[in-house]
């Protein structure tokens, strides 16, 4: 990896070589370096870089659930999740919930549920009614313009 690449660049070089690997200590390696970073600050741009890599979704979906069901720290489970935004699809949809229903990670995981699910504005207001607080603002605005999602 590229020491003087910029952070997201860096950090999809290395979610796609552990991709292809898929075992543990790789997955460790990962989720550490994950945590190093403010995600805030990559995930727009990670977001983006991996959809430019050739990874199989099927691969970048397994390895983004493989962080989210055994992280441990903040950083690296947020971009856990922005990960599943990208590979993700409807069975995701109750890991994004539950994990969305914690306010530090409800911005990822909104962002993740309209990414990847097929009524993504369903899915966000269900997520905004778990969550109060700022929590609940990162959902409503990812709801904003649209007339879809289900009334009360």
């Amino acid at each position: 990896m590229d020491s003087e690449s910029p952070p997201a660049t860096a950090l999809a070089d290395l979610i796609t070589e552990v991709a292809a690997l898929s075992n543990t200590n790789t997955l460790a390696v990962l989720h550490d370096r994950l945590a190093e970073y403010r995600a805030l600050d990559v995930a727009d741009d990670l977001a983006r870089e991996l959809r430019t890599r050739e990874v199989p979704a099927a691969d970048l979906r397994s390895l983004a659930r493989r962080l989210l069901e055994n992280g441990t720290r903040r950083n690296a489970v947020a971009l856990g999740i922005v990960m599943l935004g990208v590979a993700g699809d409807h069975r995701d949809r109750e890991l994004l919930l539950l994990l969305g229903s914690l306010e530090d990670l409800t911005l990822y995981a909104a962002v993740a549920l309209a990414n990847s699910q097929q009524n993504r504005d369903a899915a966000v207001y269900e997520l905004a009614q778990r969550v109060d607080g700022w929590g609940r603002i990162h959902a409503v605005e990812r709801l904003a313009g649209t007339c879809n999602a289900p009334r009360p």
